[in-house]
């Protein structure tokens, strides 16, 4: 048989003649997509991929520092900063104030920590980094979020300083256990990233 009679007879059996292009290309897509995966498990594990971002950890911050002293503030006014009145007991002008600020915070703290989800909280769930502390202040979170909903919509009059209570019990512990969080990753990540560095030379 023939150079030429070999190289028609896969396409009288039904096949392709796989020349040396298509098989080129396909080759190549091949690598691609290995790569592409390569790539992508490789990044998702990387610290630096779980890290927030300047900006976005400026806002998380500036959120939760603002809800923080808003409601410190407020309990100050609230409990030791009363006066008796003629008409009974005065608040302070501030506590009200301090009550829009709070609640003004929390509007833009809900867009702020709700952008957590997609990247940061995605990503350390996915390579289990961190995650009791981060599940701790999602569920504080979603907390303070149904307990404050209730002081605005659903409180009443006998119920409302129960609510309360509980609502500004779980605010004074976020910012440590934010605190917590933050450097608990912080030390994961330096490890992991040690570690990268070590790997190769051994």
């Amino acid at each position: 048989m023939t150079r030429g009679e070999q190289a028609r007879e896969p396409m009288a059996r039904g096949h392709p003649v796989d020349t040396g292009w298509p098989r080129a290309m396909r080759l190549f897509g091949q690598l691609l997509k290995v790569k592409i995966m390569t790539t992508n498990n490789t990044t998702a594990r990387r610290p630096d991929t779980i890290r927030l971002g300047f900006w976005h950890q400026t806002s998380v911050y500036s959120a939760t520092a603002l809800l923080v002293v808003s409601g410190a503030v407020w309990l100050v006014l609230h409990f030791f900063m009363v006066t008796q009145g003629e008409f009974g007991d005065t608040h302070h002008p501030l506590e009200t104030w301090m009550l829009k600020l709070h609640g003004a915070a929390a509007m833009a703290g809900l867009i702020i920590y709700g952008s957590l989800l997609p990247l940061h909280i995605r990503r350390a769930w996915a390579v289990r980094r961190n995650i009791f502390l981060g599940i701790g202040l999602v569920v504080f979170m979603l907390l303070l979020t149904i307990t404050g909903y209730l002081l605005y919509y659903a409180g009443g009059e006998d119920s409302r300083p129960v609510i309360s209570a509980v609502h500004w019990i779980f605010g004074v512990v976020v910012p440590a256990l934010l605190t917590w969080h933050v450097i608990s990753g912080k030390r994961r990540s330096r490890r992991a990233s040690d570690a990268e560095i070590i790997s190769p030379i051994l």
